[in-house]
């Protein structure tokens, strides 16, 4: 029998990056299998994660694969000729111990030059929060009126970014407001709680090979908010206008790597009457390695 091309592992011990879930996370995925990894290596690498091999006739899979609207966050192992083998980590907290480990197996069949890292990706976390202690009674963001032809207002600045790994970035921000130089009023204390800074400025120049382009983003929060505006409905000699609810999204930097710092600000803004869906996005960082040397052997 020829040997499958992937196998598939599972696991109920998913962390995000927020620390707390309301129930465990559970997870599968399949794993392209590298051509002369032995099946020892295999049990390393998927032992490393924390996973369980599934037997190929098991019942579940699909129903795992449904219902998740995330992805988990992953390492991407890049190889000398550019293939490469990208491994679900369920917990963040050892993560460049993880990747060397892993890669120290991979390593085994050829070498291992880059390690890049995919954060974990959440249409919605509100259900995966803690409860608020009392019921929380939507209520719009009332947007002033503005001069016709303006630009979107956006507040922005510059933060001390905590990554996932070792190292402290010095990064700029920008996210959408209604007013100039401040964000919105009823998120300023919930972003406070988001922008947490601390640390030095990273400034290595250490590169991985075979990228172009954007190459790192920080881990950010997606908030849909309610808000009550004028809307313009035509065109034209037909276009008429009223006030009305609008659905307007706004993207919130996370500084902190620190698990119950993303919960707090994760909290903060849920609770600002006007959120209705909280997106996640963890970070993700191409040249991961390279700010993090040990997470090669």
């Amino acid at each position: 029998m020829a040997r499958p091309e992937g196998i598939t592992f599972r696991g109920d011990n998913y962390v995000p990056d927020w620390g707390v879930a309301t129930a465990p996370i559970r997870y599968s995925y399949t794993f392209k299998i590298p051509d002369t990894l032995t099946d020892d290596n295999i049990e390393t690498i998927i032992t490393a994660v924390g996973g369980t091999i599934v037997d190929k006739d098991s019942k579940g899979i699909p129903c795992d694969a449904e219902g998740f609207p995330w992805s988990p966050r992953k390492l991407v192992f890049w190889f000398e000729g550019g293939k490469t083998v990208s491994i679900p980590v369920p917990d963040k907290v050892s993560i460049v111990a993880t990747s060397n480990a892993i890669a120290t197996v991979l390593g085994l069949i050829a070498p291992v030059v880059c390690v890049s890292l995919e954060g974990e990706t959440w249409n919605n976390i509100i259900d995966e929060l803690p409860a608020p202690a009392t019921a929380i009674v939507p209520t719009p963001i009332v947007i002033a009126e503005s001069p016709a032809g303006q630009k979107e207002l956006s507040y922005v600045g510059s933060m001390v970014y905590d990554t996932d790994g070792t190292k402290e970035l010095n990064k700029a921000f920008k996210m959408a407001t209604d007013v100039a130089d401040a964000p919105y009023a009823v998120y300023a204390d919930a972003i406070d709680d988001c922008l947490v800074a601390g640390g030095g400025i990273n400034t290595s120049q250490s590169r991985c090979p075979g990228f172009r382009g954007k190459s790192f983003e920080h881990r950010r929060f997606r908030v849909v908010m309610q808000q009550s505006r004028r809307i313009v409905e035509g065109d034209g000699g037909g276009a008429e206008s009223t006030v009305g609810l609008k659905k307007s999204a706004m993207l919130v930097p996370m500084t902190s790597r620190l698990n119950a710092d993303i919960r707090t600000c994760a909290i903060a803004l849920r609770d600002v009457p006007a959120t209705l869906c909280l997106g996640y996005r963890g970070e993700w960082d191409k040249r991961f390695s390279s700010k993090n040397p040990a997470a090669l052997p």
